[in-house]
């Protein structure tokens, strides 16, 4: 098999964390390869798994579910119905309210003219949704249930993006207020190897990105901010929508 991703992307990454968690032999092309790939891939777009017989599965959702319905041991879903239920909430809520929580965010740091109503209004949504997703989750020290799962590989990599994003935007940080969620980075990384290699898979694209562009630690504070926008708006083209 093969997973045509970017470890930029939060989507591929709770993928790869299935992927870690079940021991699975899957190639991960490198970043030429996939520029070759993207457009043969569905919808264009990454996560994209390819089967042994060229069948390509897009959408990290399905992705997660085929290998869980294909390899169901080690499982990477929560043991009860009700915590894989709750798994699958948190997922919605990440990608249906958080994410567009902050889509204003990123027009705004381009330069573009967004109203400082819409940009108060992004970071209150935002905020919003930090809060339910806090309330939704266990932390002790997983996400939901008593092990590692796919709804860690879905949260980890916000928690590991967005300090650093609000801080080049300009905006307040919104993990530092929450300690339910600062708690919980701190401690599923602690206690377990596979968390912690995607959170330093995920902070490690994100630096290796932005020295891409040659400004990181050499820029002030506009330059950095100018160098981000280039990474956000490069990011987006890459990782897909889901």
């Amino acid at each position: 098999m093969k997973l045509y991703q970017s470890n930029s992307s939060p989507f591929a990454a709770r993928v790869r964390l299935a992927i870690y968690i079940k021991g699975l032999d899957v190639e991960i092309p490198e970043p030429q390869e996939l520029r070759k790939s993207v457009q043969r891939l569905p919808a264009e777009k990454i996560p994209t798994l390819e089967l042994d017989d060229g069948t390509l599965i897009p959408e990290s959702e399905v992705i997660c579910e085929f290998l869980e319905d294909v390899y169901p041991d080690p499982p990477a879903y929560p043991a009860k119905p009700k915590n894989r239920m709750r798994a699958r909430v948190l997922t919605r809520w990440l990608d249906l309210g958080l994410v567009p929580a902050m889509t204003p965010l990123g027009p705004a740091a381009m330069g573009k003219e967004v109203a400082q109503s819409d940009v108060d209004k992004a970071i209150g949504e935002m905020n919003l949704w930090l809060g339910r997703i806090e309330d939704w989750i266990d932390a002790n020290p997983y996400a939901i249930g008593d092990r590692l799962s796919y709804a860690d590989g879905a949260l980890l990599p916000f928690l590991v993006s967005l300090p650093l994003s609000c801080e080049l935007l300009g905006i307040p940080e919104p993990i530092a207020g929450r300690p339910k969620l600062r708690g919980y980075l701190k401690a599923v990384t602690d206690a377990n190897a596979h968390a912690k290699r995607l959170v330093e898979e995920v902070d490690e694209a994100g630096k290796k990105s932005l020295e891409m562009m040659g400004k990181i630690n050499k820029l002030h504070a506009g330059g950095l901010l100018r160098a981000y926008v280039s990474f956000w708006q490069w990011r987006q083209r890459m990782r897909g929508l889901r």
